[in-house]
């Protein structure tokens, strides 16, 4: 009796032991010394991830799936991939070093006719123009006497959700949610929404917050946002000092779906773009918001915001050789694909001394 409680002590630890070194390794950090450095400050890591369903399809489902991706040509490589127990996810995690002289951050700015309704949506305001992240990137580089703004812009994503978002989705303008602010500028300071901000103030420092106390500006007579020079929303802080948050699991952070999201490290030292390919049945079908933060904190964050995700997703950088932005993420197989034209893009440029 003395051996047979012995050993299952023993086969106790050692499946405890086991469970450990499980958890370990979805949890084992990037090596970020190791990671491809795409141009100085900016390193880029690409990841493919096999993660258990949280219920295995039944056989009837997978067929299902299979046919619908043989009707889309699918390659019969992807199709062998689609498996009952496991889903496939293709990330992308970009490091930005917020230590380098002279990084700032830029955004979408007023569009024209900012303040009067949308001429193809008159129960909406114009604030924006929608762009494609890569081409607002490539605009904020022109040099000023060619119509741009001369910035030297090393990465761009697209950031705050935006409406209207009525079929056949090719509204002109944009109304980014809740507080927008780019260059100091407000474009947006929506009532409501969501509660989510990634902030940067006029004197460089840089966090994620639920809200904006205006409060201390009023009290001191001072112009409503007045400290601030960047500000962009997203859809819900999944990660804040480290912990979960309730919005982790909880309505547009829950379903599968292609993710563009940022996070900080602890000391604001670095930040952490994370975009997750989605909706491609056997080749990556799209990350939840617990997903994401396993994916941030092998990163190294302490702070994350999910931005826009879906068709919106879109991660670029500048490379120097080629003279054009690369767009890191795929809403398909194919290299060029469609990106969507989107309400409010977000860049970091660095600022030179004249």
């Amino acid at each position: 009796m003395m051996k047979n409680r012995i050993f299952g002590m023993v086969a106790f630890f050692c499946m405890l032991v086991g469970c450990l070194c499980v958890a370990q390794q979805q949890e084992e950090k990037i090596d970020w010394e190791a990671a491809r450095m795409v141009r100085p400050g900016v390193r880029l890591v690409k990841m493919e991830w096999q993660v258990p369903r949280a219920k295995p399809l039944s056989a009837e489902q997978v067929e299902k799936v299979h046919k619908e991706m043989i009707a889309k040509k699918r390659s019969q490589e992807t199709i062998d991939n689609y498996r009952a127990d496991v889903r496939p996810m293709k990330i992308n995690v970009m490091q930005v070093d917020l230590t380098m002289k002279g990084l700032t951050f830029t955004g979408t700015e007023r569009a024209e006719g900012w303040g009067e309704k949308m001429p193809d949506h008159d129960t909406q305001i114009i604030r924006t123009k929608r762009l494609r992240t890569a081409e607002f990137m490539k605009n904020c580089r022109k040099p000023k006497e060619e119509g741009g703004r001369g910035l030297d812009m090393i990465v761009a994503n697209n950031s705050a959700p935006w409406s209207p978002w009525q079929s056949p989705y090719t509204h002109k303008f944009g109304n980014p949610t809740s507080v927008n602010i780019s260059d100091g500028v407000i474009i947006t300071d929506n009532p409501g929404g969501h509660k989510a901000i990634l902030v940067v103030y006029k004197n460089g420092k840089i966090d994620i917050v639920d809200h904006i106390d205006t409060a201390q500006y009023e009290a001191e007579g001072r112009t409503k946002y007045d400290d601030i020079w960047f500000a962009h929303s997203g859809f819900g802080i999944i990660l804040k000092n480290g912990e979960t948050t309730p919005q982790t699991t909880s309505g547009y952070d829950k379903p599968l779906m292609p993710r563009m999201t940022c996070g900080l490290d602890k000391d604001r030292h670095y930040m952490y773009l994370v975009t997750v390919d989605g909706r491609l049945f056997g080749w990556s079908e799209g990350a939840t918001g617990t997903d994401l933060v396993k994916i941030m904190r092998a990163a190294g964050a302490y702070d994350v915001i999910d931005f826009d995700g879906g068709g919106s997703a879109t991660l670029c950088y500048w490379d120097d050789e080629k003279k054009a932005p690369q767009t890191v993420n795929r809403h398909d197989r194919v290299p060029n694909g469609y990106y969507r034209p989107c309400g409010m893009n977000m860049g970091i440029y660095i600022k030179h001394d004249n």
